[in-house]
């Protein structure tokens, strides 16, 4: 989710939500009246209403919002917010030690002495058979089963709205940009030493970044 041109009175939302199908709405208006938010009610009734609460953003529904994703998935999650992730000149040689930012936990750390350092993590949810363990700044995905040992993925949501072009300036030329089968959105994939592998998942429209994720090969 992301929010932007704030004012007093309301701002403008995205809101992607993903598990085996995809929940999409773009450039979203929302009145704000405390701290609640809600948008005016579309064509099919469809009305989202934003509490918050500290860092979390909980997201209601009401039905005529299933025009927009079908009964399978739905727009009502909870939301952190988090420190954006910036994609800077230094990204390059940070993702080759197995990390998206400096001031995050790389590849392969014991997820335990995450937890031990910085406490528990904020929301757990499962993804392509990872447990992932979402701390404010970062997703970490370790194993399903034990539910504990080393960091298997990053997964950073919140990041600098850039465009291929711009990535490419920083990173190269991707070993592949395609959309999606699996979810429809727009793939930049890159190879990192032949160790990891680098994921920037963009909006199929837009073309802007969305989230990146690191894991190995």
């Amino acid at each position: 989710m992301s929010i932007y041109d704030e004012t007093d009175e309301g701002f403008y939302f995205n809101i992607n939500v993903s598990t085996t199908h995809v929940a999409s709405l773009e450039e979203v208006y929302a009145i704000k009246d405390g701290n609640v938010a809600r948008s005016a009610e579309d064509e099919y009734g469809c009305i989202l209403q934003l509490h918050r609460e500290g860092n979390r953003i909980e997201i209601e529904q009401t039905s005529g919002c299933s025009a927009w994703h079908g009964a399978a998935i739905s727009f009502e999650s909870n939301f952190v917010i988090t420190e954006k992730l910036t994609i800077g000149t230094d990204f390059s040689e940070l993702v080759k030690q197995g990390k998206l930012s400096q001031n995050t936990y790389a590849l392969g750390t014991d997820y335990g002495t995450i937890v031990q350092e910085v406490g528990e993590a904020n929301k757990v949810y499962m993804n392509a058979g990872a447990s992932m363990r979402m701390h404010d700044s970062l997703t970490y995905g370790i194993d399903a089963i034990s539910e504990s040992g080393p960091v298997l993925a990053l997964v950073a949501s919140n990041t600098d709205p850039l465009t291929p072009d711009e990535i490419k300036s920083i990173m190269g030329e991707p070993e592949s940009e395609e959309i999606s089968e699996f979810d429809g959105f727009y793939i930049l994939y890159y190879s990192i030493d032949d160790t990891y592998k680098l994921f920037f998942r963009m909006d199929a429209e837009t073309k802007q970044l969305l989230s990146v994720s690191l894991g190995n090969l």
